[in-house]
């Protein structure tokens, strides 16, 4: 069985595909495609969800920019606006959301990826989850280290707790 994996940039696709590889599923590999109705993909879907605020940050990481106030709220003129586009998966019933806080917190999404596409689980797979994929740098990206008031009112501005909430945060 063939699994169809998607999600927006920075917010764990990559965690997605390593945890499929390690459970035996074949992939559709890291897609970011933005929602439609149309038929999907693959035999069963996969999408990934993360807390859209540390997806930013990871973004302005990625992007190769230092993590500051100014770049912070200069992504998210970007970024915000782009997750939009993927909202439709969180409720689409042809697929499994995964969280990556839980993806990575212990091996329950595992365990429930395995059982959506129908697979065993394997009991070394989740232990081996950390490090090693593409876009790996060595540490999560966590909002909470540099969030500041100037960050938290652009982030209101920009319709970010209602994004919080849509997205299950």
């Amino acid at each position: 069985m063939r699994a169809y994996l998607n999600g927006p940039p920075k917010m764990g696709n990559h965690g997605l595909w390593k945890a499929c590889e390690l459970l035996g599923i074949a992939t559709s590999g890291v897609q970011h495609t933005p929602w439609s109705d149309a038929e999907l993909p693959a035999e069963v879907g996969l999408f990934i969800r993360r807390d859209p605020r540390n997806a930013l940050i990871s973004w302005v990481r990625w992007r190769g920019m230092p993590v500051t106030q100014g770049t912070v709220i200069g992504a998210m003129a970007e970024y915000l606006p782009m997750l939009a586009q993927y909202e439709g998966w969180l409720t689409d019933p042809r697929v499994l959301v995964v969280s990556f806080e839980a993806l990575i917190a212990d091996d329950a999404q595992m365990r429930a990826i395995a059982a959506h596409v129908g697979v065993p689980y394997l009991d070394d797979a989740w232990p081996a989850l950390p490090g090693h994929t593409l876009t790996w740098t060595g540490r999560y990206s966590d909002h909470r280290e540099v969030w500041t008031r100037a960050i938290d009112k652009a982030w209101a501005e920009a319709g970010g707790p209602g994004l919080l909430a849509r997205w299950g945060y």
